[in-house]
């Protein structure tokens, strides 16, 4: 079977600008990656969204999802937001977005450190100014991911 698989409660798929909106709009989501013996491994991440992809980043050049991703390019990432539980109506409102894409490890410092300017913009603004003190893009270790996307799919609730 393909990713392409139609929404089963159609009546809820957001379209994709709305759905890129969410991206935009939020700061963290889960990577899933392919993981130490062939288990799924997924983990929350801040990420920033620029120019199209998704990117994230890591300060260990041996984490479990960089390993993944050296294994299997595919991801899967999730987004969720205005999460609300409804009990009395037994449901829940939502906004969620699964990004379905290829990740690789970004080599170039240039690109990477236009990654992080992104980046840390979105999380942190004021630190951007004073050049990346706490947060260097040129700092042994760290590396930046870049997600591009296959297919991006939203989904709202009530």
């Amino acid at each position: 079977k393909s990713m392409l698989r139609d929404m089963r409660r159609k009546e809820r798929q957001m379209t994709e600008i709305a759905a890129k909106q969410v991206l935009e709009q939020e700061n963290w989501g889960v990577l899933s990656v392919y993981g130490d013996d062939g288990f799924p491994y997924g983990v929350p991440v801040n990420y920033a969204y620029w120019a199209g992809a998704l990117y994230l980043h890591c300060s260990s050049a041996t984490s479990h999802k960089l390993d993944g991703i050296r294994k299997c390019s595919k991801v899967c990432f999730t987004v969720v937001s205005k999460h609300q539980l409804e009990p009395e109506n037994l449901a829940c409102s939502y906004e969620s977005v699964i990004v379905f894409g290829t990740a690789a490890i970004i080599e170039s410092q240039e690109e990477k450190l236009e990654a992080m300017t992104c980046f840390m913009k979105g999380l942190a603004p004021e630190m951007v100014k004073d050049g990346f003190q706490k947060c260097d893009p040129r700092t042994p270790g760290l590396s930046v991911v870049k997600i591009e996307p296959v297919l991006i799919t939203g989904k709202r609730g009530q």
